[in-house]
């Protein structure tokens, strides 16, 4: 692939794509030793019902504690063990975009020839068509910044509704004994692999409702725990309770941040969130991003230079 001078080669930090296919791995082998003791040792989901959490220990245990040390670590700022996606909700995440070009200077200095020459055709018309659109500099646009947080709780709340309704059907089997809690576990330990496969293969939440950009700018990222404990809302049990409740405490605490500081979670008001600033490449490439902003600032700097 011919190199393209104008994209700007984003820089890495840590990528957070290794850390998630061995979590996948991981998954993979506690979902099919989930089966494994359901046949061999099905008293071990014993412990799921009523106060059995106290009263012998099970493989289960193990589980429990890896759960909720994920959930404790979603509750504090942790870089270097969730992705950005996750931890975006925290006021050190935020680096706000105020940065910008005098857009008037940049008419009268800049003319189409000189542009031809610093940017490909297809750079050249995105940067024309942000000229044309942008009105005032060093200034958020609060009436896009409304409209943000209206589509994306609007299509995050279509998920919601979607996965109630299941969560609904699935009490209502468990309920009429069509399936019993061990089946209610294995479900539960489904959502938890398909959690991860979300993150490093496919999405349908983000193909299907919300359309975002990748992992980093998702809505709904820190939604994961309740989204796979919520079957275990109609199991009473200090095991099924105490997560249940624990991915509650984080939904809350995501929504009300967001509702309160929505400029953490957009990628037009926090720099953080942009690709050229990505450092968890999540989307699995090095992305070679033709950035509007990125572009602005090669414009800028060579005005200076000449």
């Amino acid at each position: 692939m011919a190199h393209n001078p104008h994209s700007i080669v984003v820089a890495t930090g840590k990528s957070f794509r290794g850390v998630y296919f061995k979590r996948f791995l991981t998954r993979c082998a506690v979902f099919v030793a989930a089966f494994v003791v359901f046949f061999a040792w099905p008293q071990q989901f014993d412990v799921m019902t009523g106060l059995n959490f106290f009263r012998h220990l099970s493989v289960f245990h193990l589980l429990w504690i890896a759960w909720m040390f994920d959930m404790v670590m979603q509750l504090i700022p942790s870089a270097g063990y969730w992705p950005l996606g996750s931890q975006k909700y925290f006021g050190n995440n935020y680096v706000p975009i105020t940065k910008r070009i005098n857009l008037r200077h940049l008419r009268q200095v800049l003319t189409p020839q000189h542009l031809a020459k610093l940017l490909n055709k297809d750079t050249l018309e995105n940067v024309l068509q942000y000229i044309n659109r942008e009105k005032i500099a060093n200034h958020i646009n609060k009436a896009r910044l409304v409209d943000f947080i209206k589509t994306s709780t609007r299509d995050a709340y279509y998920i919601a509704i979607v996965w109630i309704l299941m969560i609904i059907g699935l009490a209502t089997l468990f309920k009429f004994h069509i399936i019993d809690y061990k089946i209610v576990m294995l479900i539960s330990i489904g959502f938890y692999l398909s959690d991860v496969i979300c993150v490093y293969f496919w999405c349908p939440f983000r193909v299907f409702f919300m359309h975002n950009r990748c992992c980093t700018t998702c809505r709904i990222f820190n939604w994961d725990h309740l989204m796979m404990f919520s079957p275990f809302i109609f199991i009473p049990g200090i095991f099924t309770w105490s997560l249940a409740l624990m991915a509650i405490v984080i939904f809350v605490l995501w929504e009300v941040t967001f509702f309160v500081h929505p400029e953490r979670f957009w990628d037009e008001t926090n720099a953080k969130l942009t690709c050229r600033n990505c450092t968890d490449e999540l989307c699995g490439r090095r992305l070679m991003v033709e950035d509007v902003e990125a572009v602005k600032e090669e414009i800028v700097e060579s005005i200076k230079a000449s």
